[in-house]
């Protein structure tokens, strides 16, 4: 009989909140630090698989003037200092959306990029294949509209951003450069490796620069006659490229070569291009189901919600697979956009999805947004509304209720159930930065939403939160290295004992005694089993065997 308990070490040790989840075709994914671990919960002990995390080039959004860098817009830019990627965000896709019936992986990183990735299936590698790139689709979509700058640009359709033909690089089984060599400072970095499963971008727009990091570049006298808009006299333009330390001068200004220059624009115009193309949290809808008009058959399909530092949200639609394969061939089943919400005025901190049937036989899809302003969202949309979209100004999604306090802590977890047997109620928890947790209770017949409980429940940021035993169990965790069960009985919480401690292990100290933080959470499919990531403290292990 297998242990009660079991544990396993990471490669790295994860940083932000959020940094577990268990697929529906049972494998678990961990976002620790500059790769995502791929486990097996059936064999912790065998292979594994990985996703190597590398620099983005930035996008070519413009230049300023070397004088508004000290703009207090773009402060963050000029200060952020990323020396590796790092994952921050990491969902699945439900089952079926691989080509081999599996499912699809959407990685964020925290420069803002978004990629999903698939299992190595006829590649003979533990690496994943990188199968798209969203954040490269959404920047096609924004600079065929000039980022909405222009008057009646929002209005443009998706059609030719959706529809664009596929570009098939091939598959391949190159492996990539070893994880404990590479280093970006030092190693020119390769590619990273695609198929011809989904659109892979324009590769055409990222040769802006080739080092990813902030850097102060000036025009020469060539470009600044080529440039959009003149420089005044003592105005020198630099390139904004806000991921690390100062970069390579050597390094283009060009876009796409050396004919085109980038633009001149404002501080204020680079801070919110560069807002509506960083993404913070991804999360897939459940799997949906409806008719096509022209076939009558029936489809299925999911959404993909990406929420950014802009307070947008981006939908990506992606249609499961009509067949499944192991050979290596092309299986078209491309990600489109289908819609942009304003969803709040500053950060989107968390996202989750769940499924109402409104006591009909028609179910409509529930979203949830949380935001640094310390607001939540719950949206209604409809699913054959969602069916029926194809440009980003159709977005069905109708803001159904609101959840705002006087608490001066962002949000930080969030996670919707509808109880079993109550058609007319959805319960919503609610984890913050302070360490604080909520429960409300919305009604889909009245539209009202109340506070059903608020506490104290942990000393720290409450970095996972999900609902289990059909909405009438709560589990939380925290950085404070607590992870709790409630129960949800009567209107209020109620903490039952849960033991979090690791088993014995081979090693001579304790993992429970090491562990320090815990950065989150994961039901399993079923919700018998459940998840936790720790980070250690390097402080306590042994500094010659266990440290390393």
């Amino acid at each position: 009989m297998a242990p009660q308990y079991q544990a396993v070490t990471l490669i790295a040790s994860p940083s932000y909140p959020n940094a577990i989840a268990w697929s529906s075709d049972n494998l678990v994914a961990v976002a620790s630090g500059h790769i995502v671990t791929i486990l097996n919960p059936a064999a912790l002990d065998g292979p594994r698989g990985v996703v190597g995390l590398r620099r983005s080039d930035p996008f070519p959004i413009g230049v300023v003037n070397r004088e508004d860098l000290f703009e207090p817009c773009l402060v963050p830019t000029c200060l952020a200092r990323d020396a590796e990627p790092c994952a921050l965000s990491i969902s699945w896709s439900p089952q079926g959306f691989a080509p081999n019936s599996g499912c699809l992986l959407a990685v964020c990183t925290v420069d803002g990029h978004v990629k999903l990735y698939r299992s190595p299936i006829w590649e003979i590698c533990d690496e994943w294949v990188q199968v798209a790139d969203l954040s490269q689709l959404l920047f096609s979509y924004y600079k065929t509209i000039n980022f909405g700058e222009d008057n009646g640009s929002h209005l443009t359709s998706l059609k030719n951003i959706n529809t664009e033909e596929t570009e098939v690089l091939g598959s391949t089984c190159e492996l990539q450069d070893p994880l404990s060599r590479r280093d970006p400072g030092q190693r020119k970095r390769k590619p990273p490796r695609v198929d011809d499963y989904i659109y892979d971008g324009n590769k055409d727009d990222l040769d802006a620069s080739n080092d990813a990091d902030f850097s102060l570049k000036p025009c020469s006298k060539s470009k600044k006659k080529s440039s959009k808009k003149t420089a005044k006299h003592g105005q020198e333009p630099v390139s904004v490229n806000g991921q690390g330390s100062t970069g390579n001068s050597k390094a283009s200004l060009s876009s796409n070569g050396g004919n085109k220059s980038l633009p001149l624009i404002t501080a204020k115009q680079y801070a919110c291009r560069d807002a509506c193309l960083s993404s913070l949290v991804v999360a897939w809808s459940p799997l949906v189901s409806s008719s096509d008009k022209i076939s009558c058959l029936l489809r299925h399909w999911c959404v993909l919600a990406v929420g950014s530092k802009s307070g947008n949200v981006y939908f990506w639609k992606l249609y499961k697979p009509e067949y499944y394969t192991i050979d290596a061939g092309v299986v078209n089943s491309d990600p489109m956009l289908i819609g942009v919400l304003q969803a709040h005025k500053s950060w989107v901190s968390a996202i989750t999805w769940e499924v109402s049937s409104e006591g009909s036989s028609t179910s409509s899809l529930l979203l949830a947004t949380g935001c640094s302003d310390r607001s939540v969202k719950i949206w209604l949309a409809n699913i054959e509304g969602l069916n029926r979209c194809t440009n980003a100004e159709e977005v069905p999604f109708a803001l159904v209720a609101e959840v705002t306090t006087d608490l001066s802590a962002p949000v930080s977890a969030i996670s919707l159930a509808v109880p079993a047997g109550s058609q007319y109620e959805v319960n919503l928890a609610i984890g913050r930065v302070s360490g604080s947790l909520e429960t409300w209770t919305w009604n889909t017949c009245s539209s009202k939403i109340e506070n059903t409980n608020a506490c104290h429940a942990h000393d720290q940021v409450v970095t996972g939160l999900s609902w289990g035993m059909d909405g009438y169990c709560l589990y939380s965790c925290s950085q404070d290295n607590s992870a709790r069960c409630w129960i949800y009985n009567g209107n209020h919480l109620e903490e039952i004992p849960v033991h979090t401690n690791f088993p014995e292990s081979k090693e001579s100290t304790d993992l429970s005694e090491v562990s320090d933080r815990c950065f989150g959470l994961t039901l399993a499919p079923g919700g018998q089993m459940i998840a936790v990531v720790r980070g250690l403290d390097l402080n306590v292990l042994d500094q010659m065997y266990q440290a390393r």
